[in-house]
């Protein structure tokens, strides 16, 4: 076929690349950046026009980033345009392959959340130069974007389609995808002028299945009465995963990235396009460039396979744990399907537990200090003998008063009654004589302030010294239970490898069921001719994660609103017929599809593991330098204790026996002598009167 462009060139076009609904794509002979594109049906004079201005008025920007029209097609010189030429995109890819879990693997295979997050900024740069140039995509659907698995640039097709402000002309985009459509246009007639707000609407839907991976954000499990439809959920404003989901009565599917595992500078950007509150304020496509590029470099990258990386503002990786919970896989590295462990990989952490083990047993208390053996001063041991003395006299007149007073009642009364007065006045002298002296002595001053401060240094050091005994006890315990928590880690640890093996083993035993289960994934419904499915059916299907035979089979929950019994029926049948055309191999491998939850679940237990043994050996770092530093505190106690009891020793620098033997009060310095005495006299007296 040989046509002529807008500027007179002759223009031959090969092979038929691809086909739709409304024109035919086909390769130009001898021109390989380009291809042609032709109308099935005779063009209407609007959309002559505009093709003839998009054609006209390509900017450098639109060249580069969509599939603008370079020139019109005719097929001859000064007839009217059938359709028009524009540059080649060879290495773009549908970008749902790319946010599908089911295809990722086999069309943008070894590319992380990370890959998709810079898609999704350069679909917003998109968007951003045509809204620069005063156009609107109008159309936005997961078909009208291709993304390069390389670079992971991102370009737009179908622009005869944008809505084109061609000078004082506007020429209105005329379709549109109803899960793409904003509430306000729902049900409504396209053919009017759309805003900059209308394109927002389906850009952040678009960028939603990216970053939620294939989830639209008006599908979810409808909790109140009858069919919920997307379109109707979208009318409603029903954002499944937004904080107003529970009072719309709507909830995300079963299995998904949760909402607040994006960071929240998207989360907010997400809420705002979908709320109701002002439809003039959902984001642009400038805000979700800038906080694109914000997200995908505040990512960190989880132990359990290089393919999982997250939000830095998450303590754990939601790759993991949504694999742990549900045994969905949504990435793993095409180089990883295998695990390894070894005791080497602890290797250092042990160090940390044999180090502390070596220093647990805390050293003993200080050694008491000997006692001073000096013999007691001289003038100390005569005030002493001098102060006994005294005591020895006091006492004598005291028995010499007991005498008179005996004679006095049963002797010679007159006798009596002298040695009475006498011994009365010697008592007298002699109690008088030794108040003086005690009161005076520097020798009883020196031994009463030295056994008040021992006493008080005593039982402080006692104290101590039973702190710090209990305080090691405590230690050893605590450090000992530290190291039986690291010990049973490692075996933990060590256990994995031979784990893995035997549950390997066990799928080893089990290939023709995993054989079977990794064919049905390839058997996708989006191929599938089913009685009753139309296009939105299977994207609501894979909103739910349901794209392949084995999801219908294995994975596809009951309260899907909309899709009904006999809908569900021919599901079934569809996925078992698949089922019925698959062959076993007893020659192959364990299938890469059934291995990777089994893989991704053991690395997941391996970096717990890894994680905790971290943990508990930072405690025991921890706790042994904050014991080391309790324990010097208690040896220092215990020490100023000794120096205490020094001190107190020091007062008088005398052997503990010899200041005891100087203190001890003798029988007749005790108070039961004196009261034998009395005793004596009061009896003595009793008797006399009773005869």
């Amino acid at each position: 076929m040989v046509f002529v462009d807008s500027s007179g060139q002759r223009v031959r076009l090969g092979r038929e690349i691809a086909r739709g609904g409304e024109g035919a794509v086909f390769d130009v002979e001898g021109q390989q950046s380009i291809v042609a594109k032709l109308y099935l049906k005779p063009l209407n004079e609007e959309k002559r026009r505009k093709l003839s201005w998009m054609a006209a008025n390509a900017t450098p920007a639109l060249s580069q980033q969509t599939a603008w029209p370079r020139a019109t097609l005719h097929r001859a010189p000064g007839l009217p345009p059938v359709g028009f030429l524009m540059p080649r995109i060879s290495d773009g890819k549908p970008v749902h392959l790319l946010y599908s879990p089911a295809s990722r693997p086999t069309e943008f295979p070894d590319r992380d959340w990370g890959f998709l997050l810079t898609v999704a900024y350069n679909i917003a740069c998109v968007f951003g130069a045509v809204h620069a140039a005063g156009h609107l995509v109008g159309d936005v659907n997961e078909r009208n974007v291709l993304v390069s698995p390389a670079s992971g640039v991102a370009r737009l097709i179908d622009c005869d389609s944008f809505q084109i402000h061609g000078g004082k002309t506007v020429f209105p985009c005329e379709v549109g995808v109803a899960r793409f459509t904003p509430p306000e246009l729902q049900n409504r007639h396209l053919r009017l002028q759309r805003s900059e707000q209308h394109d927002a609407f389906g850009l952040a839907v678009l960028l939603f299945h990216l970053v939620f991976l294939g989830r639209h954000p008006f599908d979810g499990i409808y909790l109140g009465q009858g069919e919920m439809s997307s379109e109707r959920a979208i009318a409603e404003f029903r954002f499944a995963y937004g904080r107003d989901a529970a009072a719309k009565q709507i909830r995300p599917p079963p299995v998904h990235l949760p909402f607040h595992a994006a960071p929240e500078l998207l989360t907010e950007l997400f809420e705002r396009a979908f709320s109701p509150r002002d439809l003039h304020k959902r984001p642009n496509a400038g805000e979700w460039s800038v906080a694109l590029r914000i997200a995908a470099k505040s990512l960190r990258q989880c132990g359990a396979d290089r393919l999982h990386v997250f939000s830095a503002e998450l303590a754990s990786c939601p790759w993991c744990q949504l694999t742990a919970s549900s045994g969905a896989v949504f990435f793993i590295a095409v180089d990883t399907l295998d695990f390894k462990s070894s005791p080497e990989d602890i290797a250092s952490y042990l160090a940390i537990a044999r180090e502390a083990q070596s220093r647990w047993l805390l050293p003993p208390a200080p050694a008491p200090a000997p006692h001073p053996s000096a013999a007691m001063p001289k003038a100390v041991a005569a005030e002493l003998s001098r102060l006994s003395a005294l005591s020895r006299a006091r006492f004598a007149a005291g028995l010499a008063v007991a005498l008179g007073w005996n004679l006095f009642l049963f002797g010679s009364p007159a006798r009596g009654l002298s040695l009475l007065a006498a011994s009365c006045v010697a008592l007298a002298a002699a109690t008088l004589l030794l108040r003086a002296a005690s009161l005076k002595s520097q020798a009883l001053h020196l031994l009463r302030a030295r056994a008040s401060a021992l006493l008080k240094a005593t039982s402080s050091l006692l104290h101590a010294q039973d702190s710090y005994w209990r305080f090691t006890w405590t230690a050893a315990a605590s450090f000992k239970a530290h190291l039986t928590g690291i010990d049973a880690l490692r075996a933990d640890y060590e256990s994995l490898q031979a784990r893995f093996t035997a549950e390997r083993q066990g799928f080893t035993e089990r290939r023709e069921e995993l054989q079977r289960k990794e064919y049905l994934r390839r058997v996708f419904l989006a191929a599938a001719r089913i009685q009753g499915f139309a296009q939105g059916h299977k994207q609501v299907l894979r909103s739910f994660g349901i794209e392949t035979a084995y999801d219908v089979l294995y994975a596809m929950p009951e309260d899907i609103k909309g899709l009904g019994d006999a809908r569900r029926a021919r599901l079934r049948d569809w996925a078992r017929e698949a089922q019925g055309q698959f062959h076993f191999d007893p020659q192959s491998s364990i299938p890469p599809g059934e291995l990777r939850p089994l893989v991704t679940t053991f690395r997941k237990e391996q970096v717990s593991i890894r994680a905790r043994l971290e943990d508990a050996c930072d405690k025991l770092r921890r706790s042994s330098k904050e014991m080391t530093t309790e324990a010097g505190i208690a040896r220092e106690r215990v020490a100023a204790c000794e120096r205490a009891v020094e001190s107190a020793r020091a007062i008088l620098p005398v052997a503990d026996e010899t200041l005891r033997e100087a203190a001890r009060r003798r029988f007749y310095e005790r108070g039961m002598a004196w009261s034998l005495l009395a005793a004596a006299c009061a009896t003595s007296g009793v008797i006399y009167v009773l005869n």
